[in-house]
């Protein structure tokens, strides 16, 4: 069944039961439109009729509708003339729901704010995986994230959006890029637009991210292409971008990394093909992109990042790192990586994942990694680990991967053996004397 509203109140809240109980049955296909328009679209935990009457739900996840602007779901144009949703508007909520399900869902003005997180962030509700987007503007970090907002299991990755000043305390912010009639917006990175590209102000931030298509039932297709959005209010709304498209072609492209390179003046992008396959491409405008390079990392896997880093000595050397941890240290001439030596590791076990790097940094290369804890009893999913600091040491094996806590949370950090350790309670993090590994366990 359909329900119609008329929109009064600035959100609509969705009731979310957890899976863990067993009760619940297929997930279905939650499409919220306006002026036959795509705002949200959703795979939702359809409960059994009676346990919905029966349960209150686990969560409410509340979304926009009233005031959000139109701009985020027209894709053929950029820019409306101030066009938003107001009081007096229809919204359809479409899916194969019970009338029960349909019947708890409310309205609302005002949503309670989120608790700050301490030291590690998590969502405040549903599953969090890989961070997006890691970009430093005007004092504040933002860490874009995978998202699923109405289960604390995989499925509708939307962009999440924190930010944190210290590295210390973490403000979730709002979902942003979410799945719509485009598809599904897995992982990506963001920069800020210091050479004013796609016509855009030079303080405007820029976010590559991948699109899977979405199957008829609701489900990731599993066919990449590169899409971007962009910001004009300090990293707070993202709007899809019309008209660009990077599609290489291949079923599994995803995990855009981008950056400039000053020495060969083109933009650098990191891309994930498939298996241990990777692609580095070049581009002078961010609109047209030339494969340069095509590597294959066996065992690394997805999620690449390429990041110069520099020893104590001065000496300056570039790392291309995987989603596992496994990386080669080598040079950069911005057209190709050439390894030297042989892969290492910067995790000892596989609760970290997916790191990556903040861009507009100075002087510091700041990687932070998803940590897959389940969190059971909770209402959410995964934590983000604490950042680190990334430079060079060299041993008998050559150059690797020196670790360090950002200085931000020295404070925070305590000295086992000579182990550098930080525990907020829920994860304790160590980093060896040597700062070659990263160890993390959920307490």
């Amino acid at each position: 069944m359909d329900k119609k509203i008329i929109v009064n109140k600035r959100y609509i809240g969705l009731p979310v039961w957890d899976l863990r109980n067993g009760d619940l049955e297929a997930l279905e296909k939650l499409t919220v439109r306006c002026e036959d328009n795509i705002i949200y679209e959703f795979l939702m935990p359809m409960g059994k009729e009676k346990v919905i009457d029966e349960r209150e739900p686990d969560f409410y996840k509340y979304i926009q509708i009233k005031d959000i602007s139109k701009d985020l779901f027209y894709p053929d144009r950029m820019r409306s003339k101030g066009e938003t949703i107001n009081s007096g508007d229809h919204i359809v909520l479409e899916g194969n729901f019970s009338e029960a399900f349909f019947n708890r869902i409310n309205e609302t003005d005002e949503v309670k704010k989120a608790e700050s997180c301490f030291i590690h962030y998590h969502a405040p509700e549903g599953f969090l995986n890989d961070p997006n987007g890691l970009v430093y503007d005007n004092g504040i970090y933002h860490i874009y994230h995978q998202h699923n907002p109405v289960s604390r299991y995989w499925e509708n990755m939307t962009w999440g959006h924190a930010v944190t000043k210290d590295f210390i305390h973490y403000d979730f912010v709002s979902d942003t890029i979410c799945p719509d009639e485009e598809g599904v917006m897995f992982s990506g990175c963001g920069i800020k637009n210091d050479r004013g590209c796609f016509d855009l102000p030079k303080d405007a931030l820029l976010f590559f991210y991948t699109c899977f298509s979405r199957t008829q039932n609701g489900k990731a297709a599993r066919k990449g292409v590169q899409k971007m959005a962009y910001s004009l209010d300090q990293g707070k709304t993202l709007i899809k971008y019309p008209g660009f498209v990077l599609d290489l072609k291949g079923v599994e492209d995803r995990d855009p990394k981008v950056f400039y390179h000053e020495e060969s003046q083109s933009y650098i992008m990191a891309l994930y093909l498939n298996k241990n396959r990777f692609v580095i491409l070049r581009s002078e405008n961010l609109k047209e992109w030339k494969i340069s390079q095509e590597l294959s990392l066996v065992p690394m896997w997805e999620c690449p990042d390429l990041v110069r880093l520099k020893a104590e000595d001065g000496c300056e050397k570039w790392a291309f790192i995987s989603a596992d941890g496994y990386y080669y240290t080598g040079d950069f001439d911005g057209y190709e990586f050439k390894p030297h030596g042989v892969m290492k590791g910067l995790y000892d076990d596989k609760l970290p994942y997916a790191a990556q790097s903040f861009s507009n940094v100075k002087d510091r290369v700041i990687s932070i990694a998803w940590l897959r804890t389940k969190n059971t009893g909770e209402n959410f999913t995964g934590y983000m680990s604490v950042p680190r600091e990334l430079s060079l040491a060299e041993d008998e094996n050559g150059y690797y991967i020196k670790q360090k806590f950002v200085k931000e949370v020295s404070e925070y950090v305590r000295n086992e053996d000579g182990y550098m350790v930080i525990n907020d309670g829920n994860i304790t993090e160590k980093i060896s004397p040597d700062g070659k590994l990263l160890m993390v366990k959920k307490n």
